[in-house]
Formats: structure tokens, C-alpha cells, sequence
């Protein structure tokens, strides 16, 4: 698996539609998880 780290995430048009409901989760190893209940994995 190949990790790429980043200072900032540009979520473009995602940002003002899908996002309602969202939860972002940080973790100490610098992973970020996303999790929304009405979005189907693999939609983004």
C-alpha cells in the first residue's frame, strides 16, 4: 500500500453536497477516516 501524506484536503464539489452527516475522524498515525451512513463506500 502506498501512503501519501498531505497538509490540506481539497474536497471541490463534494464539500457542498454529500457532506451532510459527516463524521472525520484524525488519528495520531496521521490517517484521516470519513464516515457518512447515507453514502454508499466507493461513491466518492
Amino acid at each position: 500500500m502506498i501512503i501519501t501524506q498531505r497538509q490540506s484536503i481539497h474536497w471541490g464539489e463534494v464539500g457542498g453536497t454529500y457532506m451532510y452527516g459527516t463524521t472525520v475522524s484524525y488519528y495520531p498515525d496521521k490517517s484521516v477516516r470519513l464516515y457518512n451512513p447515507l453514502l454508499p463506500s466507493g461513491e466518492i
